[in-house]
């Protein structure tokens, strides 16, 4: 890739659902992930096609209607956000899972060892974007000319 089109992409991050909407919506500073990433700047966030489960489901939607707030409509598919990863940490203990709940979300019963916090800032929502991530594929790239905050 020529220098002037590695300036104009973004890496993708591809995210299950609902998570991708909480971080989209600045919800969710923190995503839990079995790995490290020394992937450090500006991301898209991707929901991906993957078929979220029933139970994270629930708790995004108990979420919002405990607050009487509308619910966000749980897109796949499409990027729905951009934000800066700023750090990637070992999550330590089950205490600190505990405790950083609040930024995660993820149910308590999700902790295992060797698990790592993924630290996101900056976060925007974008226009949703149709996109297509190959297989598993974790990390993609757009043109950041294709994403528009909202």
């Amino acid at each position: 890739m020529k220098e002037n089109e590695e300036q104009n992409t973004i890496p993708v991050l591809a995210v299950r659902q609902p998570w991708a909407s909480w971080i989209a919506l600045n919800l969710k500073p923190l995503e839990v992930r079995s790995q490290n990433t020394q992937k450090r700047g500006e991301v898209a966030i991707y929901a991906s096609r993957t078929k979220p489960k029933e139970s994270e489901l629930e708790l995004y939607f108990k979420y919002f209607q405990n607050r009487l707030l509308p619910i966000p409509p749980v897109l796949q598919g499409q990027i729905i956000g951009m934000a800066h990863l700023v750090a990637s940490y070992p999550v330590g203990c089950f205490e600190s899972f505990r405790t950083l709940a609040v930024n995660h979300h993820n149910p308590l019963d999700y902790y295992r060892d060797g698990l790592y916090f993924w630290e996101f800032e900056k976060v925007q929502q974008v226009k949703p974007v149709e996109y297509k991530m190959n297989g598993s594929i974790v990390w993609g790239k757009v043109d950041r000319k294709l994403l528009k905050v909202v």
